[in-house]
């Protein structure tokens, strides 16, 4: 097994130290900002329900314990400790990768193992942009090991019985993050059934492993978190989701999502010209799980794509690495090289248009939020005021609040990282009103939802609350007015009393706590 050339360990590493530049120097996710947040929580002894109202499952917030031990441990800024944590996760699973590539593809075909190791580091630490430490990004990272174990399983290369267990744990981590990411290991393992013919081929190390950390997690959610099961989820079925669907055509024709079909169906009409056919199904395969992972929820949104564009990346790196392998070589010439020159075109266009254009929707996110978006006029007069700071923040997203926390070195005085439930809320509302009797569970719900509000303000008695007035308008009109609508209950009445219409920054109406 021949040596890396040097210039392989520089470019490595000025790449990775470049993608870190970058990322210390874009706009900090503000769902990530929150999360980081409800860890904290978790490592205060708070819970789900009476005190966390996160839509997701804990395992995220478990994930990111390690970096909110070590800021609080070391001094550090969370957000520079969670950069440095979540980087370091990345190098873990691509040095990893590169072990299992090494193994995977033979030396006669370096140029197949470069083009899929580039893209790897590629997909862990640019294609994530503004998707950076999220869920899916730590999905990724933890995952492609676990492809890479299971295209030598099938080719009967096992792997180390130790890293095998890592593996498996670090993919049993991945999975855990959210339901529908189970789509994907169940189709891997699958297909061993089919390609071995034998019901109990997925049985070995990894697998297994997987189900036990599986397992263990949703035992330690009825013993630890049992209210995100009686409470939070619940809500979550009857409101959050039919309040983020998009109609099927914004789904399908969102431009990532074409890409990734594209891919993946360009690797079924070229497939039976693959060598590593193994590997070439398993990345298939993965991506046909990812894609139906992003079709459930029905939100066309970047960081939800974004593993099913890693893996529809990593089928285009695996043909062209190969094409190029066999150039160098001109020792067989499949059909698809009689196209060399045009498949050489398009492979080097993806190659070159995907960066571009991952780097110009992050450029333009960074744009919308640090110069669009008031909140850091927001936290620019906040800050005049002297004394240590709570906000409560009335929106729909944590955009709205998030980094504004940071910004303002506050605290959160909420426990909702936004209003998740409001829009299926008055949506089942109005559909109950339309049959002139309000459903039950509506307003059982409703009220519940309301009093949590009332409770929380007259518990934190939050100094600041922050309205943003673009997120509440009722098809097109004027203007929704939340507090009008909350106030309709006596609990919040008497909870908002206090408060006192202050000032607004373009769209975002505050008020300041009167004692």
């Amino acid at each position: 097994m021949t040596r890396e050339p040097v210039t392989f360990y520089i470019s490595t590493f000025f790449l990775i130290a470049l993608a870190y530049f970058i990322q210390v120097h874009t706009f900090f996710s503000p769902d990530v900002g929150y999360l980081l947040h409800a860890a904290n929580q978790i490592l205060a002894g708070e819970k789900y329900g009476s005190d966390i109202f996160e839509t997701n499952p804990p395992m995220i917030l478990y994930l990111y314990l390690p970096a909110c031990i070590i800021a609080k441990w070391a001094a550090m800024n969370v957000i520079t400790v969670v950069h440095l944590y979540i980087t370091f996760l990345a190098v873990a699973s691509l040095s990893l990768c590169y072990f299992l590539l090494k193994k995977l593809i033979k030396w006669q075909d370096n140029m197949m193992r470069y083009s899929l190791f580039y893209m790897l580091l590629f997909t862990l630490f640019f294609v994530p942009a503004v998707a950076f430490a999220q869920r899916e990004h730590i999905l990724v990272i933890f995952m492609l090991p676990y492809l890479l174990s299971a295209a030598l399983a099938l080719n009967n290369q096992p792997v180390h019985p130790m890293l095998a267990v890592l593996v498996g744990t670090m993919a049993g981590l991945g999975f855990a993050l959210k339901p529908f990411f189970l789509v994907t290991p169940c189709l891997i393992e699958l297909y061993f059934i089919i390609k071995r013919r034998q019901l109990f081929a997925w049985v070995r190390i990894e697998s297994v492993v997987i189900i036990g950390v599986l397992m263990l997690y949703f035992i330690s959610i009825f013993v630890s978190q049992p209210d995100y099961i009686n409470v939070v989820l619940p809500l979550v079925f009857r409101y959050y989701f039919s309040s983020m669907a998009m109609p099927w055509y914004q789904v399908i024709l969102f431009s990532n999502v074409l890409f990734c079909i594209a891919a993946m169906l360009g690797y079924f009409i070229f497939h039976k010209y693959d060598s590593y056919s193994t590997l070439g199904w398993i990345i298939a395969l993965a991506l046909a799980g990812m894609l139906i992972a992003f079709l459930i929820p029905k939100a066309p949104w970047y960081y939800h794509v974004f593993p099913a564009l890693t893996l529809a990346l990593l089928l285009i790196a695996h043909f062209f690495g190969q094409t190029m392998s066999l150039m160098i070589r001109k020792r067989s010439r499949p059909i698809f090289l009689t196209m060399d020159s045009v498949i050489l075109s398009v492979g080097m266009a993806i190659i070159l248009i995907l960066p571009v254009s991952a780097y110009c929707g992050m450029i333009h996110y960074l744009y919308r939020f640090q110069d669009k978006q008031p909140e850091k006029q927001v936290a620019e007069y906040i800050n005049q005021f002297p004394g240590q700071h709570s906000i409560a923040c009335f929106g729909l997203g944590t955009p709205d609040c998030f980094p504004l926390v940071y910004d303002t070195h506050s605290q959160y005085a909420e426990r909702f990282p936004s209003f998740w439930w409001y829009t299926g809320l008055r949506k089942l509302e109005k559909e109950s009103q339309q049959k002139t009797v309000l459903s039950a569970q509506v307003a059982k719900d409703k009220k519940y939802l309301i009093n949590c509000i009332s409770d929380d303000l007259n518990k934190s008695k939050a100094k600041w609350v922050v309205i943003d007035m673009r997120n509440f308008k009722e098809s097109g009109k004027n203007p929704f007015n939340i507090i009008h609508y909350f106030s309709k209950d006596e609990k919040f009445r008497a909870a908002w009393q206090p408060y006192h219409y202050l000032t607004s920054i373009k769209s975002i109406n505050i008020y300041e706590r009167i004692s």
